[in-house]
């Protein structure tokens, strides 16, 4: 993730530590969809030899919408929490649903089974 911030471009990794929870729905051969929730670190890397760790244990949820080939319509939406709850991350919240709305993905492909 790169955030501007006072004028400079940080740079921030958001790895998953463990792997709670996957559910995927292909009942719709139209948009077959998976989540998944598991546990996630966040390090500033903005200097990589220094990198910086922010939050460890947060609670990610990344869902995804595969549309099928080539990809071009396909989604993919990114939540992180901190331990207590509250939004760390999101790629595209929306303050009236209060949840995180997918967005198309600039390129790729993603596949649900």
């Amino acid at each position: 993730v790169r955030r501007l911030e006072n004028g400079v471009v940080r740079v921030y990794q958001i790895k998953s530590t463990s792997l709670l929870n996957l559910t995927t729905n292909t009942a719709n051969a139209a948009a077959k969809v998976a989540t998944f929730t598991a546990k996630g670190n966040i390090q500033d890397i903005t200097d990589p030899l220094a990198p910086v760790s922010l939050l460890g244990g947060g609670n990610m949820i990344v869902t995804m919408t595969d549309k099928g080939e080539p990809g071009s319509s396909d989604s993919i939406g990114i939540t992180l929490y901190d331990k207590d709850g509250g939004l760390w991350f999101s790629s595209q919240w929306n303050a009236s649903t209060g949840k995180t709305v997918e967005q198309l993905l600039g390129g790729g492909n993603l596949v649900v089974r």
